[in-house]
């Protein structure tokens, strides 16, 4: 997923990340910490450009 943090400086508040959460959970989260913890469901983030990107669709092909 592409998320916008409005607080964050660097790249511009973008983040890529994989989450463990199911879309209904997703969608009704009130806040989503970008920042990995033992209780967290952020599993990988990436660099917020084109290759970033292009490496998360890949990753999460090779999770399926």
């Amino acid at each position: 997923m592409e998320v916008k943090y409005t607080n964050c400086t660097n790249y511009e508040g973008v983040k890529y990340m994989i989450v463990t959460l199911p879309p209904l959970e997703l969608v009704n989260l009130r806040r989503l910490d970008p920042h990995f913890s033992k209780n967290g469901n952020i599993k990988v983030r990436f660099e917020p450009t084109p290759e970033g990107w292009d490496l998360a669709l890949r990753v999460l092909e090779a999770m399926k």
